[in-house]
């Protein structure tokens, strides 16, 4: 914690302020040896792979079309004047009844597993208080709205609801006091946006509660016994694991895992989850991954980035990248190939300047006008050749430095793909700069990494030389 210091010129002090107990349980770590001819990052992956498999947390692996998944926003708040008094209302963004219209264009547009993560359509739009209160927004539609939309909608709709994090109101039934977490010195946790140019918390924008997850039970409970759709996105409560060490609610990270799992099973049981980043306790729940990452954080000591997620999942489980269209990094079809990893967007239906000087304005470039087209072909050259692996596990990725990748998958077939801005000859045929080859029979060719072509014995002896001073 940090505390004002009134002496010697005033300032800040920070404190460590600990939990009341120690972690008592035992803390294990699983080590797996591999044969020394398969120890690459496939092998690696198929190990971990089949390790899931035996627990349980994999179990089926997926069939039928490819997903065209993307995501559509219902309403905002804003800030609007009635005879010059401000108070805070609805911005609606895509009611019931114009997703429906989106949904029938994607549909028209020849695709047929078409699956929309709806956000934004119950308790307060984006800025979603808590579940224990359950009301779809009049302002879209209503229930009549979206009971419509769900039953003649020609798509999976998943409704997303966030279960952790809750942007409280009056009487919304959510109790500061009772119900939200607490850190280790008794404040009210409270959970900012970021700031990326800052690299902070942007402490001048609304901050939403921490739900204690020892309520997590209580309040799903609540929620399914009104929530009656057979999908279901979850944003949150897949990907954070909060403490409470509130008096009354005292929970440890350990004890707030079992409280995630316990509900997560519930809420899986009768429905088709999809989930944001989830982590490995929600993989057996989830059906539809939706915002993996494609890169790493960029660290100085890594040498390329490595899909070791999805050489792990694929064949298992569909995997989205985060939203395309309002997202910073690289997506390309080459690059989605590469990672195994399917195209995702953000749309409205209302212009995307609505959004201006809004809380809202960094969700940018959503209009569904703006985007289908680009969305319909990245889809649509996605699948031409990964529908022939599809249900498949990766066996083998190889990659060099210039951005040259080989990905074998199960039964044999083979992706070439040229990243690099020249051709390449392979077995004696040539591949275009940023193309693919499928090779449906596989490749028989080892891919020749940096080390291994350019480094000599001398060069690889002055590197460690440089390393040695460098330490």
């Amino acid at each position: 914690m940090t505390i004002q210091n009134p002496q010697h010129g005033g300032g800040t002090v920070e404190m460590f302020v600990r939990q009341k107990e120690p972690y008592k349980d035992l803390v294990t770590i699983h080590y797996y040896f591999l044969d020394k001819c398969k120890n690459t990052v496939a092998d690696m992956a198929t190990l971990y792979r089949n390790v899931l498999i035996e627990e349980g947390t994999l179990k089926e692996k997926v069939s039928g079309d490819i997903p065209f998944v993307f995501g559509l926003t219902g309403a905002i708040t804003v800030r609007k004047q009635f005879l010059g008094i401000p108070y805070t209302g609805y911005q609606t963004l895509t009611t019931f009844k114009q997703a429906e219209e989106i949904i029938n264009l994607f549909k028209e547009q020849g695709i047929d597993n078409l699956n929309v993560k709806y956000d934004g359509w119950f308790n307060g739009g984006l800025e979603q208080t808590d579940i224990g209160k359950f009301k779809i927004l009049s302002c879209l539609g209503g229930k009549k709205g979206m009971d419509k939309l769900i039953k003649n909608a020609t798509a999976n709709i998943f409704p997303n609801v966030q279960i952790a994090n809750v942007s409280s109101k009056a009487f919304d039934g959510f109790s500061v006091k009772n119900d939200a977490a607490r850190l280790t010195y008794n404040e009210t946790a409270l959970l900012y946006p970021l700031n990326l140019p800052k690299n902070d918390f942007d402490y001048d924008k609304k901050y939403s509660y921490l739900l204690s997850s020892a309520k997590y039970e209580g309040r799903v409970d609540k929620f399914l016994k009104k929530y009656n759709y057979e999908n279901i996105s979850l944003s949150d409560f897949t990907n954070q694991i909060n403490s409470d060490y509130a008096e009354k609610n005292y929970t440890t990270r350990t004890d707030s895992l079992a409280n995630i799992t316990k509900v997560l099973a519930k809420i899986s049981d009768n429905k088709t989850v999809m989930a944001s980043t989830p982590n490995k306790y929600a993989f057996a729940n989830t059906d539809i991954m939706t915002d993996i990452p494609l890169s790493s954080s960029g660290a100085n000591i890594f040498d390329m980035d490595v899909p070791f997620l999805q050489m792990v999942l694929a064949g298992y489980v569909d995997m989205t990248t985060s939203a395309i269209n309002i997202s910073d990094g690289e997506f390309d079809l080459l690059k989605l190939m590469t990672y195994n990893t399917l195209p995702n967007f953000n749309l409205i239906y209302e212009e995307s300047s609505i959004l201006k000087d809004t809380a809202f304005s960094d969700l940018y470039s959503m209009n569904y006008e703006d985007w289908s087209d680009e969305a319909v072909e990245l889809y649509k050259s996605y699948t031409v050749d990964m529908k022939q692996v599809r249900g498949k596990t990766i066996t083998k990725w190889q990659a060099n430095a210039d951005g040259l990748v080989i990905v074998t998958y199960e039964g044999g077939s083979s992706f070439l793909i040229n990243r690099t801005n020249k051709a390449v000859v392979i077995n004696g045929e040539e591949i275009t700069a940023k193309t693919y080859k499928f090779y449906k029979e596989g490749l028989n060719y080892e891919l020749e990494t940096e080390t291994q072509a350019e480094i000599g014995a001398e060069t690889q002896a002055e590197v460690i030389d440089e390393a040695e001073v460098t330490q």
